[in-house]
């Protein structure tokens, strides 16, 4: 892990062990257009603890589709601030889309209490994933 994303999962978990309202996230992929629609989640993860395990969780992300139907069901993200591994999942015309991977920050702006993170997440099968988090 490099030393950038260890130090922006970091300022993301002291923020969200604060008292502090949230951090905001999206998480999209963008698909050539042609044979996929791009889609992805957002949502938030609320501050006020971090449990033992270091894993931030959102189960009830809204699900975003471009020339798509969105399924009904939320989706869900996982971050493990320690490891950097995250999980998500949501459904886009019927089809369970499943995101299991490594952070890797390639971008920090705008100084505490508002820290802004641009990560991306590479899936071999598929690409890269974009995540972008924002402390409210």
């Amino acid at each position: 892990m490099s030393s950038q994303t260890r130090h922006a999962l970091r300022v993301i978990e002291e923020y969200l062990s604060g008292l502090n309202e949230a951090v905001q996230y999206c998480l999209a992929y963008m698909t050539d257009l042609v044979t996929q629609a791009p889609s992805g989640i957002v949502g938030g993860i609320q501050a006020g603890g971090v449990p033992a395990n270091h894993v931030v969780a959102d189960t009830n992300a809204e699900v975003f589709a471009v020339n798509a139907t969105p399924g009904s069901s939320p989706g869900a993200l996982s971050l493990n601030l320690h490891t950097g591994a995250l999980m998500a999942s949501w459904t886009v015309n019927g089809s369970t889309i499943d995101v299991s991977g490594e952070v890797r920050c390639v971008e920090s702006i705008s100084p505490p209490p508002t820290n802004r993170f641009l990560f991306v997440v590479e899936v071999p099968t598929s690409g890269f994933y974009v995540l972008n988090t924002t402390n409210i």
